[in-house]
């Protein structure tokens, strides 16, 4: 490489990258704008709203899995409102939940277990003695084998019972652990 070849070489350093050049800048730019734009709006909790906007009081249904100590199917999906409305579960629960409300259902054989995420639901459970009926709503267990009651959380967590008994505790309920059992027409608040 001779000393005229080196010079042209720092005149298209000066001038700037090539066509084809720029237009790989360009793209990788594009690119990482819309990373950044979709983990910020994750982030921000937009992708939830969107969800909601699309599913919109939908039932979204996860894939069952096979329980491997037991021959039954578990199930779990999510009812997502902002409507409000009622469902009736597998077992033959029925649930009235208000308008912007989340509910998690996880039934397997042993157990029939439902997240209060958000808003309110009322439950009138159908018995089945084998397989409790757990609501969990921000570190509270409801527990019930056939009775009718709802639970609420917004800035406090409540439980009232229509009819039958509740049992009521921090967490979930272990051998031995004191419960708070209630009758129908009793309730019981907390805070957040």
């Amino acid at each position: 490489m001779n000393w005229r070849s080196k010079n042209n070489l720092l005149k298209l350093a000066r001038l700037g990258l090539t066509p084809k050049e720029k237009w790989r800048r360009n793209i990788a730019v594009c690119c990482i704008v819309l990373a950044t734009s979709v983990g910020l709006a994750y982030t921000l909790g937009a992708w939830n709203a969107i969800r909601a906007f699309v599913d919109r009081g939908a039932i979204v249904q996860i894939p069952t899995r096979v329980n491997a100590s037991a021959s039954t199917l578990d199930s779990a999906y999510q009812i997502t409102s902002d409507e409000g409305g009622t469902q009736t579960f597998e077992d033959g629960t029925d649930v009235e939940y208000a308008a912007h409300t989340t509910v998690e259902v996880d039934f397997s054989a042993g157990r029939r277990v439902v997240r209060l995420r958000a808003g309110s639901a009322t439950f009138n459970v159908a018995k089945d003695p084998r397989r409790p009926f757990i609501v969990l709503a921000d570190g509270l267990s409801a527990t019930a084998v056939g009775t009718k009651f709802d639970v609420t959380v917004t800035p406090t967590v409540r439980v009232r019972v229509y009819e039958g008994v509740v049992a009521v505790a921090e967490g979930q309920v272990k051998a031995g652990q004191m419960v708070r059992k209630l009758k129908a027409g009793e309730e019981y608040e907390r805070p957040r």
